[in-house]
């Protein structure tokens, strides 16, 4: 038996970015699969992470708009990608994923919707003029004939304390874990978030259709119905989990996480029973040997160690080794010298301590007073505000200690941004040397790309590209020929041409350009 484990976090943009900073690495690297919604991304930006590997749906970017907006993207380990595929879906902000039943050893194949539906008031409904709730409930019946549904995501609806109308509640919402339920039979959901939406409403009558139900509130690890969103207009549950009777019934726990600090977002966690992978085995069968002993080699070390040797105990064994050459094969007679020299050290030399190299701080600002402060200040109104959610004073609290540290964060970096370009100007003429070592390390250490093209094919490629006429209209080829001379004898035209530029030009035409450039 082995677990599948699902998380889900709204970054609210930038994901390009945030993927530098070491707390969502740590957060993502905690799960086999990885939902990140709102990533803002569009088709020419790319993103990595050590270990996985992605699936993305980029949300269509506006003519006006100056950043990209929506999108998902979900990440998936290494080991495991191949038993996951992608399937189409008509809304940008929808990824569909399935889980083939025969790499994950379970019964039917699963269906995984991570899915992000704006808020009502968003502009995005107006261009598309399509209900994003409609087309998921279509492709929720389209899927669920094939295997068991899963939808998981930031669906910004409000179901408040209703229930869905196909189960049957159990009144008794004790731990069940280890409980084989009934086909039909759940327990009682509870909600801290009492308030429904149209949006809401509308999702009830989709899972009472497609026979689906809400995960959050009936879930042991989630049964009290955490909320999954503090802004400072108030709290809300809108980060759900929704699955069919045979995925609920293999859920081990569901559980909202902590909040972080760069979301007002919580990510939400989910563990599910599925069959032994292969390749788990795979990896657990390939034990890697100990590193050799390392020896201190000083002055004394060396010269008690060849007297070691000049020994005739030590000296008999190496003509044993010798003489029966013969009946050994290399390998053999290599293995019995090195045992044989280890053997000497052990009894001569001091041996060396190995340090377990201890993971430095990743985050550089953590060492600047007023970000550590901030951060603690931080966490422990985060604690305070965990325990009495429903307190308005302790939730302004924790989101202003928030914003505080978030703004401590942003103008460290800004700060060490602009310390390292100083110390780039420094360095420049002086070592150059050190100068591109500090770009490679400013650009997160990636490697040059490399071309394998000969110089000489290089060569001939440009000079033949060079070397062909343009094969243009010869009639509009002779009528600028005999224009030229005309034009130049006017010296308004050749006044404006040979000008030079002046600094209001150069003000108009550095606005005209685009952002980032």
């Amino acid at each position: 038996m082995g677990f599948l484990k699902i998380g889900s976090l709204n970054v609210q943009g930038g994901l390009h970015q945030k993927l530098l900073l070491p707390e969502v690495i740590d957060l993502i690297k905690r799960f086999d699969v990885f939902i990140v919604l709102e990533t803002w991304l569009i088709g020419n930006t790319d993103i990595s992470l050590e270990g996985y590997e992605y699936f993305r749906s980029d949300r269509k970017k506006n003519k006006k708009a100056k950043r990209g907006s929506g999108g998902v993207c979900v990440f998936i380990k290494k080991h495991i990608f191949r038993g996951v595929h992608k399937l189409n879906s008509l809304n940008d902000d929808c990824l569909w994923l399935v889980f083939k039943k025969n790499f994950f050893n379970i019964v039917n194949d699963i269906f995984l919707a991570c899915c992000y539906i704006p808020p009502s008031n968003s502009k995005c409904h107006g261009n598309n003029n399509v209900d994003m709730l409609d087309i998921l409930q279509d492709e929720i019946s389209c899927h669920s004939c094939k295997g068991d549904v899963m939808i998981m995501g930031d669906l910004n609806c409000r179901v408040g304390n209703k229930i869905e109308q196909w189960v049957d509640v159990i009144e008794s919402p004790g731990p069940l874990a280890g409980i084989e339920l009934d086909h039909i039979s759940v327990p009682m959901r509870f909600n801290q978030d009492s308030k429904s939406n149209s949006y809401g409403s509308k999702l009830l009558t989709i899972m009472n259709e497609s026979l689906v139900m809400l995960v959050n509130g009936r879930t042991p690890g989630d049964m009290l119905g955490n909320l999954t969103f503090h802004g400072y207009r108030g709290s809300s549950s809108i980060d759900l989990c929704i699955t069919n009777r045979n995925i609920y019934n293999s859920i081990q726990y569901f559980k909202v996480l902590d909040n972080p600090w760069y979301s007002d977002h919580s990510p939400i966690a989910l563990s599910l029973r599925v069959g032994d992978i292969i390749c788990h085995k795979d990896r657990q069968s390939c034990n890697l040997s100990s590193l050799p002993t390392k020896y201190k080699w000083d002055v004394w070390g060396k010269k008690c160690f060849r007297e070691y040797f000049k020994s005739e105990a030590i000296l008999g064994k190496l003509a044993s080794i010798q003489g029966n050459t013969s009946h050994y094969s290399g390998n053999d007679a290599v293995e019995q010298l090195s045992d044989l020299i280890i053997s000497v050290a052990n009894k001569c030399l001091s041996k060396c301590k190995t340090k377990s190299k201890k993971q430095g701080n990743l985050n550089k600002w953590h060492r600047d007073s007023d970000v550590s402060n901030s951060r603690k200040t931080f966490q422990k109104l985060r604690y305070i505000f965990r325990n009495d959610q429903s307190n308005i004073t302790k939730r302004q609290e924790f989101l202003a200690a928030k914003r505080k540290y978030a703004n401590h964060v942003k103008i460290f970096k800004s700060q060490l941004k602009l310390k390292e370009l100083n110390k780039l100007v420094n360095i420049e003429k002086d070592n150059p040397k050190l100068f591109w070592k500090q770009i490679k390390r400013m650009i997160g250490g990636a490697q040059w790309e490399r071309t394998n093209i000969e110089p000489n094919d290089w060569l001939s490629h440009f000079t033949n590209l060079l070397s062909n006429k343009v094969n243009g209209d010869i009639s509009f080829q002779d009528y600028v020929n005999n224009c030229l001379p005309v034009i130049e004898r006017f010296t308004s035209y050749s006044d404006c041409m040979d000008a030079s530029f002046n600094i209001n030009e150069l003000n108009v035409s550095i606005k005209r350009l685009k952002n980032g450039k």
